[in-house]
Order: C-alpha cells, then sequence, then structure tokens
C-alpha cells in the first residue's frame, strides 16, 4: 500500500510494503527546523513506528540551513529510520550531501546516489539486515 502526504516544501510516499519512504523536495524549497519538525511529524504519522529506509531526491535547488541540517543529522524522530539514500544529479548539491554526510554525520547509515535504482537497491539491502537484526536478538 502506498502513503502519500503533501508539505510546504516537498512530498512524501510511503510503500508499506518495501518499507521505503520517497521525499521529493520542491524546486526551489528552503528548509528550516520548523520545516524539519513537519518532516518528522509526517513521517511518524506515515510509518506508523515502522522502521523503514529513506529515498530523499535532492535533485532540484533546494536549500537548507547549517541549523537545519544539524538538526536533521541527529534528530531522535529518526530513530526507525534504517538508513538514508539521498539522490542528487549536479556538483553543488553533490558537495552540500557530501557535507552532510562527513560534517553532520547522520545517526543511520546515509550514501549518496546518481541513479535511483542503485539507491533503491542499496537501501532495501539496508532495511532486510536490520530486520534479520531485530528477528536474531529475538
Amino acid at each position: 500500500m502506498i502513503k502519500n502526504a503533501q508539505m510546504s516544501i516537498g512530498a512524501l510516499s510511503y510503500d508499506t510494503d518495501e518499507r521505503i519512504m520517497l521525499y521529493r523536495l520542491n524546486e526551489g524549497a528552503e528548509i528550516g527546523i520548523p520545516q524539519i519538525e513537519e518532516l518528522y511529524a509526517r513521517l511518524k504519522e506515515l510509518t506508523e513506528g515502522a522502521r523503514y529506509g529513506m529515498l530523499v531526491d535532492a535533485r532540484t535547488q533546494a536549500t537548507s540551513s547549517s541549523e537545519a541540517r544539524n538538526f536533521a543529522s541527529r534528530n531522535p524522530e529518526k530513530k526507525n529510520m534504517v538508513a538514508e539514500a539521498i539522490l542528487v544529479n549536479n556538483l553543488a548539491v553533490k558537495l552540500a550531501t557530501n557535507f552532510y554526510i562527513n560534517f553532520h554525520k547522520p545517526s543511520q547509515p546515509t550514501k549518496m546516489f546518481v541513479r535511483e535504482d542503485e539507491a533503491l537497491k542499496w537501501l532495501k539491502k539496508m532495511i532486510e539486515n536490520s530486520i534479520r537484526s531485530v528477528r536474531e536478538r529475538l
């Protein structure tokens, strides 16, 4: 089943069977802490506490504040996010994403991709490993 939500800075689409959340940013979106808080509230609603992988489509001209990136990288609301794949398509977004990954050091595995199919393959593997790990602890 697919669940959708529209936000001020983009759209979310959650595939409950695959456990993958697609987050498409709007062209020209300006992301601050209030937008990140809105994002986490919507993620919680859509996933209903399930573990999931996040595919961020950042192939737009969106901007984010340093405070927002720091807030997003270690937010406790991300506890059910298994991994985050970020799609990029130009040098500026690649540099910003690389900075986010290496400077802000997100609390879950985060990787940059140019191809969506490769990002999805990696996310599915990360979700599968996470589910297996939880089952082994039970």
